[in-house]
């Protein structure tokens, strides 16, 4: 699962899927770490890289917290970013930037 929402949220919807499908997952924290207006999905202001990746997860049915896409990587033609899966210097930058 990847998105920009907190790791608790996905988590209550990943531990939901997998007892249904029965079926472990992965998360992909890698633009977890703020706080992005709900639905957006392109490129959204305020996105921050998430926490380091780890195999140590709050959950039995979720085998690892990983950087799935490349932090600096556009959603696409949105926000002032290129075409999506091109890497984007300046959005790269905001999310490094946006960190406590």
């Amino acid at each position: 699962m990847s998105n920009f929402v907190h790791l608790n949220e996905v988590q209550i919807y990943g531990d939901d899927l997998s007892n249904v499908l029965g079926k472990d997952y992965v998360v992909d924290i890698s633009r977890s770490g703020g706080t992005v207006p709900a639905g957006e999905w392109c490129n959204p202001t305020g996105a921050r890289i998430g926490t380091e990746p780890t195999f140590d997860t709050p959950s039995i049915n979720m085998v690892a917290e990983l950087w799935v896409k490349q932090p600096g990587e556009s959603d696409g033609e949105c926000n002032g970013g290129p075409s999506a899966g091109t890497w984007w210097q300046e959005g790269a930058e905001e999310l490094a930037s946006n960190q406590n």
